[in-house]
């Protein structure tokens, strides 16, 4: 098992909303923020055919995922230019809280288990979809370093957000320049450091 840190960006949220989410509320998906779930629906809900649909056709599927996109950026190969490029975590993230820097939004930062291979049907593992030893098919948005949580990441798991704020740039009319980044809020509230949970057993 791996502790893997990710950012998750989300636009158009006020900031009472953002506190919430960090210090309580934890990001839920989409269709937990419908209805209340249960564990029969959950084995229903978690399966190969419906993690490409997250993956492949969000326009359509997004409203009722049971999953959750957030990012731990990824490296790039530029065959041609003989070259390894990385798209930061960073970069993704806030490209996705701004909607591609034209809105305000929130960068959540925390943490996920991964097992390093697909559990897809485990709920309290997420899938590493930027890893292409384990998604060896083609996922045409696989440079977002996508790492895919399931139903709920519990606040316990997120350390710290931060807002995030448009900037139109006054040389190139109709252009944006990267976001203002506001100060940090840590959530001094409810988070467990992973340290505290994982199995760590020294010599004797």
């Amino acid at each position: 098992m791996v502790v893997q840190h990710f950012l998750k960006g989300i636009t158009g949220i006020p900031d009472e909303l953002a506190e919430e989410i960090l210090r309580s509320r934890g990001i839920p998906s989409r269709w937990f923020q419908r209805k209340p779930i249960y564990p029969p629906e959950v084995i229903a809900q978690l399966t190969d055919a419906a993690l490409l649909r997250h993956l492949n056709d969000y326009v359509s599927f997004g409203p009722e995922t049971p999953f959750i996109s957030t990012t731990a950026g990824c490296t790039v190969r530029d065959a041609e230019g003989r070259a390894n490029n990385i798209a930061t975590a960073e970069y993704v993230a806030t490209d996705f809280a701004t909607d591609g820097f034209l809105q305000n939004g929130w960068v959540f930062s925390g943490y996920v288990f991964t097992l390093g291979r697909k559990a897809v049907a485990h709920r309290p593992f997420a899938e590493e979809v930027r890893e292409l030893n384990l998604y060896t098919s083609f996922l045409p948005f696989q440079p977002e370093g996508e790492l895919v949580a399931k139903i709920h990441i519990p606040a316990t798991q997120l350390e710290k957000a931060w807002p995030v704020t448009a900037r139109p740039d006054p040389a190139r009319p109709g252009a944006m320049r990267w976001p203002k980044k506001g100060g940090v809020a840590y959530n001094t509230d409810s988070y467990v450091p992973p340290e505290d949970i994982v199995n760590l057993r020294d010599v004797l």
